[in-house]
């Protein structure tokens, strides 16, 4: 009769394929937690490799940040040099500079403009073209032909002018106007006003002079030629400065020669009549003849330089 009872062979086997199984179990708890782990890392590797990437970025971008920024302070003090010379070019002219938009606003003026046309502060700190433009029409004589005029520049962009403005106290300014272009595009329109009162001032008293000379020496030319004397006056370089009828005459010159521009010819018509002609050419070119020369009668003779008269 047999007996049952634990095998203590199979009893081993069973626990150590329990142990083996909750081994291997535990093993792929761990690998598993070991893979997360290192997927974790890998993560924060990645991030770390971006962040580093990042800051790469950053400080590749502060650079450039850094060479405009300092590009853009050379060129703003190149900027501030040519406009102060601008500045400065303007306000040394003799003239009155006024800049307009067009759409109503004074870019830019000189204080010579403003002593001019007599701009208040307050109106020039406010710069309203407009206000100035009322300002100026209420001293000239023609206030409603200069606003017609800036008027038709304003339709026309690329028109330019020159004028005269005349106001009403007497001054006189010359007006020219052409469009202010940046590149091709026309931005605005420049006006300069130069005072030319005093040099019309000194064209008028030259015109009088010249006026009044004209009718002396209408006149004398008037009593030359009507005196029964024959009369010719040579300057000190042998030149002709009268010469009237009545010694033409005398002299019994042809009206060709009498007439003719060249004095050489002239003079030499009159030499070859004397009876000493090289005596009379060598006094010619001293400016005086000798009483003892022979000339027709009552053919006179005037020097320029004695102002004295031979026969």
């Amino acid at each position: 009769m047999s007996r049952t009872g634990n095998h203590p062979q199979v009893e081993g086997a069973a626990d150590l394929a329990t142990r083996l199984a909750a081994a291997e179990k535990a093993l792929s708890a761990r690998d598993k937690t070991i893979r997360v782990l290192m997927q974790r890392v890998q993560a924060r590797q990645a991030n770390k490799r971006s962040a580093l990437a990042l800051l790469g970025q950053n400080a590749d971008l502060q650079e450039v940040v850094a060479r405009k920024t300092l590009e853009l302070e050379e060129r703003t003090v190149q900027l501030a040099g040519s406009l102060s010379l601008l500045n400065a070019t303007l306000e040394s002219t003799a003239d009155g500079i006024l800049v307009a938009d067009g759409r109503g606003g004074a870019i830019s003026f000189n204080e010579k403009f403003l002593e001019m046309w007599h701009i208040p502060r307050e109106v020039s700190d406010r710069k309203s073209e407009q206000e100035m433009l009322e300002i100026a029409r209420a001293q000239l004589e023609q206030p409603e032909q200069f606003m017609a005029g800036v008027k038709s520049l304003y339709s026309g962009l690329e028109k330019e002018s020159f004028d005269v403005l005349e106001f009403q106290d007497g001054k006189i300014f010359e007006r020219y106007s052409k469009p202010q272009r940046i590149g091709k595009e026309i931005v605005g329109r420049v006006w300069s006003f130069r005072d030319v009162t005093e040099r019309k001032e000194a064209e008028h008293q030259l015109e009088a002079s010249l006026k009044e000379l004209r009718g002396k020496t209408a006149f004398l030319e008037a009593l030359v030629n009507s005196s029964l004397e024959g009369i010719l006056v040579v300057n000190d370089q042998g030149k002709t400065a009268v010469q009237n009828q009545q010694f033409n005459r005398l002299m019994k010159i042809p009206r060709e020669i009498a007439e003719d521009v060249d004095d050489a010819r002239r003079l030499q018509y009159v030499t070859d009549s004397t009876k000493n002609p090289e005596k009379f050419h060598e006094k010619v070119l001293h400016g005086r003849i000798s009483p003892s020369l022979s000339l027709p009668a009552s053919a006179g003779w005037y020097s320029t330089e004695s102002g004295k008269r031979s026969l």
